[in-house]
């Protein structure tokens, strides 16, 4: 159940260069008996070239109506590449300016902002003038939940993989239950937050 979910965007034009904000928020999620809220985001791009951006656009429409192989759309999309310092060479900005969420376990907050140099340069060169700088923080119990499930579900890929290795032999590899799962993911998991 989503209430009071909210959603706009705007874009806008000045001389050459593209600018677009998207704000987006709601005051109450549930899922599963978990409640999730208040949660605002506001998303900005500012600076982008105007002619490039309507190129690329113009590109990437003629590649979506294209019957392409998967060598053939690769190729293009690797074409569009040299183009990305023309579209944000004019001293481009990416902000996250609000991230906000409120979980079960208590508020995640975050804030971004990248800027990119004003210089017409290959890819690579740019990456090395880029500046930025953000935040997120959230609660441990929360960092400690996304853990100890991602740890499970390797925990378990590995012990699939050592069956499956073993399946020809005669012996067979012991059988781990849920619960030594689970313990395994916990304690690999609080020790990854004690480090």
């Amino acid at each position: 159940e989503l209430k009071q979910f909210e959603l706009d965007s705007k874009s806008t034009v000045r001389g050459n260069l593209f600018d677009s904000s998207f704000h987006a928020g709601f005051t109450t999620l549930l899922s599963k008996s978990k409640t999730y809220g208040p949660a605002v985001l506001d998303v900005a791009m500012k600076n982008l070239d105007a002619d490039v951006l309507a190129q690329l656009n113009q590109n990437i429409n003629q590649f979506q109506q294209t019957n392409t192989t998967g060598g053939q759309a690769q190729q293009l999309l690797l074409s569009l590449l040299p183009e990305l310092p023309k579209l944000l060479g004019q001293g481009a900005i990416f902000e996250v300016t609000t991230l906000k969420l409120g979980l079960p376990e208590g508020n995640l907050e975050g804030s971004m902002h990248i800027t990119f140099p004003q210089i017409d340069a290959s890819p690579m060169q740019m990456l090395s003038h880029i500046e930025g700088e953000g935040h997120v923080s959230m609660p441990v119990a929360a960092v400690k939940s996304l853990l100890v499930r991602s740890l499970k579900q390797t925990l378990v890929l590995a012990h699939d993989d050592e069956a499956l290795n073993h399946a020809d032999e005669k012996e067979t590899t012991p059988s781990v239950t849920l619960a030594t799962l689970d313990q395994q993911a916990v304690h690999h998991a609080d020790q990854k937050l004690a480090d």
